[in-house]
């Protein structure tokens, strides 16, 4: 079968459509836009978020994890986005993609750091996931 497009247009494309989808996993109630028009997460919204991921919720935890990577709701951060795709990642596969494309932003340090929070949150069972 033909390809028709390569993989890094797949995952843009899906990324894309993954950003728009955060949104739909929240509840409505948003506090105005950022720069590209979309909606803002609440500080209420990632609460929610947050105490689901925390729950072993895994489309949350990928959720969370979006939020962190373009700063939505929330400091933007790739290390915690990774921990947070890290721990979705090990529920489905499918969200190991947006796990590998974050590690190439990040440095070798900041991988290893972001492996050890999500191990240690994950073996504490949600407990010591820290405030992130």
């Amino acid at each position: 079968m033909k390809q028709i497009w390569s993989e890094t247009q797949t995952v843009k494309f899906l990324r894309s459509i993954a950003f728009a989808a955060v949104y739909l996993v929240t509840a409505s109630d948003v506090v105005g836009q950022d720069q590209w028009g979309q909606k803002r997460l609440t500080v209420n919204e990632i609460e929610q978020l947050k105490t689901d991921a925390k729950n072993g919720d895994a489309e949350k935890q990928w959720a969370l994890g979006v939020s962190y990577e373009f700063g939505n709701g929330v400091p933007q951060s790739y290390l915690h986005a990774h921990v947070w795709y890290n721990l979705a990642s090990s529920q489905r596969w499918e969200y190991q993609t947006w796990r590998a494309d974050i590690e190439s932003r990040m440095t070798v340090d900041d991988v290893s750091k972001a492996q050890a929070m999500a191990i240690e949150c994950m073996s504490s069972d949600y407990k010591n996931c820290g405030d992130y």
